[in-house]
């Protein structure tokens, strides 16, 4: 269920969700119509992350961990 709401989604909350193929989402999010906001980037010893926004302008987060899951 979600809200009346007009305008792009209000707070400062990001969900992130895990991929195992982050340029691989990255395409589906494009064709989807969404956009990339902030790119592919490293984040050190964890894995790499890009940041979208979906077509309502929810902006959300890809993260690709490094293999190892173990160090989350």
């Amino acid at each position: 269920m979600k809200p009346q709401h007009e305008g792009p989604w209000p707070g400062n909350m990001t969900l992130y969700v895990d991929v195992e193929d982050l340029a691989a989402f990255r395409k589906k999010i494009v064709t989807a119509g969404g956009k990339i906001m902030v790119d592919d980037q490293e984040v050190p010893g964890r894995g790499r992350l890009c940041l979208f926004t979906a077509p309502e302008r929810r902006m959300l987060g890809l993260r690709q961990p490094l293999v190892d899951r173990k160090s989350f």
